[in-house]
């Protein structure tokens, strides 16, 4: 009972770990041309420093495309902020909203299900859904021509369905805006801006392009896209590498790690052999009882093949128990998982390759503990296991002990680990950001109507007796969006610095509790 007690709690740990680790290295994997699409990123030197930024003003790709003859297409996609989009009695804030040119259906595939790929996306205020977003505003109703509109300011009529885009994928998109409605999102300079970097800017590469190639013409087209005074490089990373090797600035959403990959693919490893010595050691302990009958097998002939044998098809059998129990804990234990790791599992969408891992682990265990287990029983001399019935020989016992310390061992390094993470996890939650966040709520506000009238929406705000104080800013501390180029005096204009910056008003200081290092408050007067 302890052994299939033990096998099933293990096998549970390494197919949820199985589970996770796939999903991380599927990402982008849908796409047929996965192997020919990149995605352009900028490097420049700040301070000493190189620094990395994966979005690009939305002229270059035109220019590149006209530069660099091993680029079959390209797109530029630009991410919408969050906003209200509503139709009739439907409204919803909605977050995965992009701006896209008509080639992104013929570089990533994102299948349609009604309209065309090269019209959809042709004329401005055009959007295009996914079927998920159809059903949740129109339910049955035929959306093509319909008119949805967004923050109540921009009226976008649908033009075509998609299939809904897959979860593991570095790009999540439920719906696509014509590129053509972008100066009503961003302005009148969004897609002739130069210095503008707002757009994620990928290339669908013609077969057999040799990267090293590739890179070369991009290193060649800088300066007569910038200019000789700028120290701006152009460099292309492989879809593919997107989500598990690439941490820059402006990432259209946090990335995975490889690193983390690895660590848990590790600690899998770890917990399975943890099992199988477990098994093993236990084995060993029954086996003490079993000598009498062990010897009596020997001396009726019975070989090492045959002992072998009897310990594989025990191993089987607890096997397959700690397999099927494993499942039914899995199918129990996936809604919590996929809160937990924030990635939504289900149970009947696993995919073929997690059964295939799933049966290489029962494989691993049966061929593991059985011939194990089957070698050391056959190692038992015959008169010395029916004279010395329940007595280990010295031996066994050395290697029973070298299992257990080992075994010891392992899950010593890993109690570890879990108390340096859970210690590291407690240090971010503690550490002074630099503003005190404690009886700090945030109010998101994805309305343009209630965005005009900020100041009157404090206003109300403040006439609740239990708010001491309230500010409006274009985002939260350390999660700050826009970037621009500033110059000052002394330095360059061909060679302005790069800044993330944050819009606050007059009351951010007080009401952030942000301790002023040097200068002047909002609104002080004795500011010159």
């Amino acid at each position: 009972m302890v052994n299939l007690f033990g096998l099933s709690l293990a096998i549970v740990s390494v197919c949820l770990i199985l589970i996770y680790v796939q999903n991380e290295l599927s990402y982008d994997r849908f796409n047929k041309n996965i192997d020919q699409i990149y995605r352009v990123y900028n490097s420049f030197v700040r301070e000493g420093k190189s620094q990395d930024w994966v979005q690009t003003a939305a002229p270059l790709a035109a220019f590149i495309k006209d530069k660099v003859p091993e680029i079959e297409n390209t797109v530029r996609v630009a991410k919408i902020p969050k906003g209200l989009v509503g139709y009739g009695e439907n409204h919803f804030f909605e977050n995965n909203m992009v701006l896209a040119d008509a080639s992104i259906f013929d570089v990533f595939t994102f299948p349609l299900l009604i309209g065309n790929s090269r019209s959809v996306l042709e004329n401005p205020n055009s959007v295009v859904i996914s079927k998920k977003i159809a059903e949740k505003y129109f339910g049955k109703e035929n959306p093509l021509g319909k008119t949805i509109s967004y923050n109540r300011s921009i009226n976008l009529t649908v033009s075509g369905i998609m299939k809904d885009i897959p979860g593991n994928t570095h790009l999540p998109c439920e719906m696509i805006v014509s590129m053509a409605t972008a100066k009503a999102f961003f302005g009148e300079y969004f897609l002739t801006n130069q210095m503008n970097t707002t757009v994620f800017t990928y290339l669908l590469i013609h077969k057999g392009t040799e990267l090293p190639r590739l890179k070369k013409a991009f290193g060649d087209i800088v300066a007569d896209y910038h200019g000789a005074d700028f120290d701006d490089t152009f460099h292309v990373q492989s879809l593919s590498s997107i989500h598990l090797n690439s941490n820059k600035g402006g990432e259209y959403q946090p990335n995975g790690d490889i690193r983390t990959v690895y660590i848990f693919s590790a600690i899998a490893v770890l917990i399975l052999l943890i099992a199988c010595i477990n098994y093993i050691n236990l084995s060993l302990s029954l086996n003490k009882k079993r000598y009498a009958e062990l010897g009596v097998r020997k001396v009726m002939g019975a070989g090492a093949a045959q002992l072998i044998k009897l310990f594989l098809s025990n191993a089987f059998f607890f096997a397959t128990i700690s397999v099927l129990a494993s499942i039914v804990i899995i199918w129990f234990l996936l809604p919590w998982f996929s809160h937990l790791s924030g990635v939504m599992f289900k149970f009947n969408k696993l995919s073929v390759q997690f059964y295939l891992g799933l049966f290489l682990v029962f494989l691993l265990i049966v061929l593991t503990t059985g011939l194990s287990s089957g070698w050391m029983a056959a190692r038992l001399k015959p008169v010395a296991t029916l004279k010395k019935s329940g007595k280990c020989k010295k031996r066994n016992i050395e290697i029973h002990g070298i299992m257990v310390l080992f075994q010891f061992s392992i899950s010593i390094v890993l109690i570890v680990a879990t108390l340096l993470v859970n210690q590291q996890m407690n240090l971010l939650k503690s550490k002074n950001l630099g503003f005190s966040k404690e009886q700090l709520f945030v109010i998101p506000v994805n309305d343009q109507n209630i965005r005009s009238k900020i100041q009157s929406f404090k206003h109300d705000l403040l006439t609740n007796p239990n708010i001491l104080s309230a500010s409006a800013t274009s985002d939260l501390p350390g999660k700050m969006l826009w970037v621009t180029s500033i110059n000052y005096e002394g330095e360059s204009e061909q060679s302005p610095q790069t800044m993330t910056y944050l819009e606050v008003d007059k009351d951010f200081i007080s009401t952030y509790g942000v301790n002023l290092k040097d200068g002047y408050l909002p609104g002080d007067t004795a500011c010159p």
